[in-house]
């Protein structure tokens, strides 16, 4: 007897952070992402810059830099 077994390719999501102004600091956590998988990101602003709002789709959901 043989048995064949195939799945369907987990549902992968690609999350990409600006930054506004372009030399306002550093972000990280972009990249590519399974579904349900848990994604963390964090802003570090430049001297003289601060950190404002994540935004998504320009809808503010976070005013932590984490």
């Amino acid at each position: 007897m043989l048995f064949i077994v195939s799945g369907c390719a987990p549902v992968e999501y690609e999350v990409t952070i600006e930054l506004n102004p372009g030399e306002a600091g550093e972000v990280t956590g972009s990249g590519t992402y399974e579904e349900g998988e848990e994604v963390s990101v964090e802003a570090n602003p430049a001297e003289g810059f601060g950190f404002l709002a994540w935004e998504i789709e320009g809808e503010k959901v976070s005013t932590e830099k984490s």
